[in-house]
């Protein structure tokens, strides 16, 4: 571009209304339409596009970071308005779990001023994935939004039902949208979600060549295997979580390639009756449908209402706390949530370190009250989890 210029300058008739007009022309053309040239030297200061709709004060960190080297500490935000309360010093990616419309741009100065990557969570259905003109909508939109934003990544999810019918069009869609994510850029980075345990038909050979890492969903554990238990069980169980990362190891998953996925959320469970013991006898319509549910809400509706017997119990075998919450004034209101707490968290965390992972992941960080004064002690309980891996 300099050289081009260099050479219309020699040869312009500069002296002439004409040759100005012409010269400037061409400058503001090349200006406009170049991302990486230099014109300080006409006065005008370096130029790239990213910086168009930039509010950092250092344009620079508008611009995609390198990933850093060594454990990932993934955290997903589903909410917008809660990224002040966030440590950013104990994670490397935070995963943009809600709609980008909502998205803080100061969020995005904080993320990468912290070394911080921010990957937005794609998620699409069966209609997209076996629909090529779907999928290719589906793909520049998502592109589109990543690049607007200045994020650095997507984490591809696909959460509807896979059958070895539809595996092929899986991993042909999930290659392509990796060879694009990279196409953008070095610092760019692809995962994609996986269920806890892999079934047969999953191809395991492909998705380790196309992706950074895997998050492995190890949450929801009740809901992919026992859908009609007769009695509530935790949401993370450590000894699945550790039957299927082992699983994956053993079907030839590099442990580098796994993150595991840790629970920040809980479920309520309605009974039919309750045991002298604690246990829960689930009522019909909870064995197969039951609320996602946070410790926060549930802690500020029940444990200091004096309409309810509110208590806290512990199963050694999952590895993780219940409330048993029973109605005194309504003798049919009879309920139970299993969730993680800290403890819980740090037990696991300990148990699934053994496996030489890529990282961890939380699913999600909003679920914590972070203006209750009374569960203010919760907030580092639960973010202090993230060392536990190291």
């Amino acid at each position: 571009g300099f050289v081009a210029i260099r050479i219309f300058y020699r040869h312009s008739k500069m002296n002439s209304l004409l040759g100005v007009g012409a010269f400037l022309v061409l400058v503001i053309s090349l200006y406009l339409a170049s991302d990486n040239l230099d014109f300080s030297w006409l006065g005008f200061g370096s130029y790239q596009t990213v910086n168009q709709s930039c509010v950092c004060e250092d344009v620079s960190l508008c611009q995609s970071i390198p990933p850093r080297k060594g454990f990932v500490r993934l955290a997903y935000a589903k909410e917008a308005n809660n990224w002040k309360y966030y440590n950013f010093s104990e994670i490397t990616v935070l995963g943009v779990w809600f709609d980008t419309s909502e998205l803080d741009p100061e969020m995005v100065c904080t993320a990468h001023r912290n070394n911080v990557q921010l990957h937005l969570a794609g998620k699409f259905g069966s209609d997209t994935l076996l629909n090529s003109s779907q999928q290719a909508q589906w793909t520049d939109d998502t592109l589109k939004i990543i690049k607007d934003n200045h994020l650095d990544g997507l984490s591809m999810d696909y959460e509807e039902i896979r059958s070895p019918d539809t595996e092929p069009y899986l991993i042909a869609f999930m290659v392509d949208v990796a060879r694009k994510v990279r196409s953008m850029g070095p610092n760019y980075q692809f995962t994609t979600t996986q269920p806890y345990s892999p079934l047969p038909y999953y191809d395991l050979t492909t998705i380790p060549t196309v992706v950074d890492y895997l998050m492995i969903m190890s949450y929801d554990e009740q809901l992919q295997h026992d859908p009609d238990n007769l009695y509530p069980a935790a949401n993370q169980q450590a000894w699945r979580t550790v039957y299927g990362l082992s699983k994956f190891i053993r079907l030839g998953i590099p442990a580098s390639k796994l993150v595991v996925g840790m629970p920040w959320y809980g479920y309520m469970f309605d009974c039919e009756s309750i045991t002298a013991d604690g246990k829960c006898y689930l009522t019909n319509s909870s064995r197969s449908s039951y609320t996602q549910d946070r410790f926060s809400k549930v802690y500020n509706s029940y444990a200091n209402n004096e309409n309810y017997n509110y208590t806290e119990g512990w199963d050694e075998v999952t590895i993780s706390p219940f409330i048993t919450i029973v109605s005194n004034v309504d003798p049919s209101f009879k309920k139970q949530f299993w969730y993680d707490n800290g403890i819980s968290l740090t037990r696991k965390g300990i148990m699934f370190k053994q496996f030489n992972l890529k990282g961890t992941g939380v699913f999600h960080v909003d679920c914590l009250d972070y203006v209750s004064p009374a569960l203010h002690y919760t907030i580092k309980e639960y973010w202090d989890t993230f060392t536990v891996f190291e």
